[in-house]
């Protein structure tokens, strides 16, 4: 597993190649994978708590690996909210369904900025109307 800041090389290989060849699968003897799940919270809210809320939240989660440990960034600044990415491993071999590890994490931080006053908010937008000439009948 590559310590955090090394990165493995990345190959494409064409659609063709997987039709007309033989293609080895080198990570399939590996049954750890990264996954993510990203949220929107308040910009009122301080980055850093809430990114150790997230990261206490996701590390309770019985299919979530402690090693490689979870980590939470901080994605973006969203138009309506700060953006965080939860990035965790999973291993495939314990019977971890994907999809469900990722609904229950959504449930559970749900719950846990709830509980902590962190609301998760929705787009807002203001409309400005100009009045050019007389109002259309029945428009006030």
């Amino acid at each position: 597993m590559p310590s955090e800041g090394h990165h493995l090389p990345e190959t494409l290989i064409p659609n063709s190649a997987f039709i007309e060849n033989n293609v080895t699968n080198w990570t399939y003897s590996n049954a750890k994978v990264r996954r993510s799940v990203k949220v929107g919270v308040d910009y009122r809210i301080s980055s850093l708590k809430t990114r150790d809320l997230l990261l206490g939240i996701v590390s309770r989660h019985g299919h979530v690996l402690a090693d490689p440990p979870p980590r939470v960034l901080l994605d973006e600044f969203g138009a309506d909210a700060l953006i965080f990415n939860i990035q965790y491993w999973i291993d495939y071999a314990s019977a971890a369904d994907a999809s469900l590890v990722a609904s229950d994490l959504r449930f559970m931080i749900e719950t846990g900025l709830t509980e902590a006053g962190i609301s998760i908010p929705f787009p807002q937008r203001v409309i400005h109307i100009e009045q050019n000439g007389p109002s259309p009948p029945g428009l006030v």
